[in-house]
């Protein structure tokens, strides 16, 4: 059961730094109603998979931020919910069959989310679209840098289960 209620988030994921690549993620999304208003706010902490263009490896990408909400509809109805969030990255190169360090670097990102919330049973959930603007430090291994920092956008599309609103009354 924890870990259904950590990774409540499950998405196709793209990244564009100069092709777009997909990959897949997990994300855990617990938030907190924020007064008694239709905003909430929720903590985001996720792993991305995003295959190389062409082969022969994967990005690996750790997500640690944050997100707000708000509702046009009052919980626990349906409706669309518009928001915005930052979070921090943690982007590891992974080739395959490499048996040393893997590069690394750190980046943000920063944008708009819309979603959908309806109930799937009695497990309210949403679908939603998250593209967000990515800026991405130099990588490095062993302590030297590799390559050149990017710029680009950095975009999800999932189905978000809101696990949490099982546990308490307010939360989403």
């Amino acid at each position: 059961m924890l870990p259904g209620l950590f990774f409540s988030c499950a998405s196709v994921n793209a990244i564009n730094e100069s092709p777009t690549r997909w990959g897949y993620g997990l994300t855990a999304t617990p938030g907190w109603q924020l007064g008694e208003g239709p905003t909430s706010l929720h903590l985001v902490v996720g792993y991305s998979r995003i295959k190389f263009d062409g082969g022969g490896g994967h990005n690996r990408i750790w997500e640690f931020g944050s997100q707000i909400r708000y509702s046009f509809t009052k919980y626990p109805e349906n409706g669309i919910w518009l928001g915005g969030g930052a979070s921090y990255l943690n982007i590891a190169s992974i080739a395959d069959g490499s048996s040393g360090s893997d590069p690394h670097a750190g980046g943000f990102t920063i944008g708009p989310a819309v979603g959908y919330r309806f109930k799937i049973g009695r497990i309210p959930s949403s679908i939603y679209f998250s593209p967000s603007y990515l800026s991405r430090g130099k990588f490095e291994v062993s302590g030297n840098t590799v390559g050149a920092s990017s710029s680009g956008y950095y975009a999800k599309f999932g189905l978000d289960l809101h696990l949490m609103s099982l546990v308490h009354a307010k939360g989403r």
